[in-house]
């Protein structure tokens, strides 16, 4: 029987990639914390500088696991929809995924809107509208924000590193036509869709960047690419076979991490090409070596699970609310820390007051009416 890459093994490597997120997110510039004294023992201030640098791969870590996870619940659903007819499937489906997506963000947003009027001098309406009250203008930002749009349409939001939903709705949607051109095309598609970008000179963006990925996602799901990376033996002797695995992925990880830092603010296509190897060599190692580790195998599918409100919430506590508390803790290793535990307890807490209001119920509700 087949193994393929499981749900669990999908959150194992999220709670790897949320963790990467706080360091790159707390550590990225030295103007994140220079105003505290941080303590980086037992390394460098600019080792960690630069592997916070590197860090930027948690996106691709993301943008990968949503093509690969697309790709397999688009596969299951064509098995249970295909006689609906293939626009009406992928029509259905992506109505689905954008449910799952935004109904989870939004409770988070209420959540966040809340908790900025009272905890942050960066209030809602400062961010929206500035010093000019504006009520159009205010719900219009809003509303736009809410669906996670405002970094396509050029509006604030209420964290800057919301910009993400914007990137996972456009997954989302061009997903359906991707694995169309995939299906038809074959693997050609990836390096066809790297040489488009460059051809036509299209901008490198937060967007354009990343999207790469989302072919690499599917080609991976339909050839089970990691599921025969890890199946396959390079050597008669198991223990030794791993043992090169394990030396040739760290080698590939360490050298694609050195390369990104130190080419973190380049212009070029290049960037491409090192987003896909370090995205790749991080998914690779964890689920390798990782996956099959108890407690800590455990540990991380659990963060890997919360890991949409931590992204979601963390930001806030870092930069609007308690910046002073989180950077309180002196040793860079301690602030990663207690900012994924508070971001994770107040993950808890969200879930349990969805399961008690009667928010999922509505979610619920409103995917049946998607259903029919």
């Amino acid at each position: 029987m087949e193994s393929y890459f499981s749900k669990k093994d999908t959150n194992i490597v999220k709670g790897v990639a949320i963790i990467i997120m706080m360091l790159h997110h707390c550590f990225l510039s030295a103007n994140r914390f220079d105003k505290f004294a941080v303590d980086f023992f037992p390394l460098s201030q600019n080792l960690v500088i630069a592997m916070a640098r590197a860090g930027k791969c948690c996106v691709g870590i993301f943008t990968f696991l949503s093509a690969y996870g697309l790709t397999r619940s688009y596969m299951k659903q064509e098995k249970e929809y295909g006689s609906l007819g293939e626009s009406k499937m992928a029509e259905k489906f992506v109505l689905r995924r954008c449910i799952n997506l935004l109904s989870s963000f939004w409770f988070v947003y209420i959540v966040a809107f809340i908790g900025s009027c009272f905890l942050s001098k960066m209030t809602p309406l400062a961010i929206y509208c500035g010093d000019e009250a504006d009520a159009f203008r205010f719900l219009y930002y809003m509303l736009l924000d809410m669906l996670g749009l405002s970094r396509l349409f050029g509006t604030p939001a209420l964290i800057n590193t919301w910009w993400y939903m914007g990137l996972a709705l456009t997954v989302i949607f061009i997903f359906p036509i991707m694995i169309k051109v995939y299906r038809h095309y074959g693997g050609i598609v990836i390096p066809a869709m790297f040489c488009l970008f460059c051809a036509f000179q299209l901008e490198k963006t937060d967007f354009s960047r990343w999207l790469i990925l989302l072919p690499i996602g599917i080609l991976f799901a339909d050839r089970r690419i990691l599921e025969k990376c890890k199946e396959r033996k390079l050597h008669q002797n198991h223990l030794f076979s791993q043992i090169f695995k394990f030396g040739l992925l760290s080698a590939c990880l360490v050298l694609s991490a050195v390369f990104w830092a130190k080419n973190y603010y380049t212009k070029d296509y290049s960037t491409f090409f090192i987003d896909t190897m370090l995205t790749i060599c991080v998914v690779l190692w964890v689920y390798l070596f990782t996956a099959d580790i108890p407690v800590i195998s455990n540990i991380l599918g659990f963060l890997g699970k919360h890991s949409m409100n931590i992204f979601l919430i963390h930001s806030f506590l870092r930069v609007r609310w308690c910046p002073e508390h989180i950077y309180s803790f002196k040793n860079f290793l301690l602030i990663i820390l207690f900012l994924l535990a508070e971001s994770t307890v107040i993950s808890i807490l969200i879930e349990i007051i969805k399961a008690h209001c009667g928010y999922l119920r509505l979610v619920q509700k409103i995917k049946a009416l998607v259903e029919k």
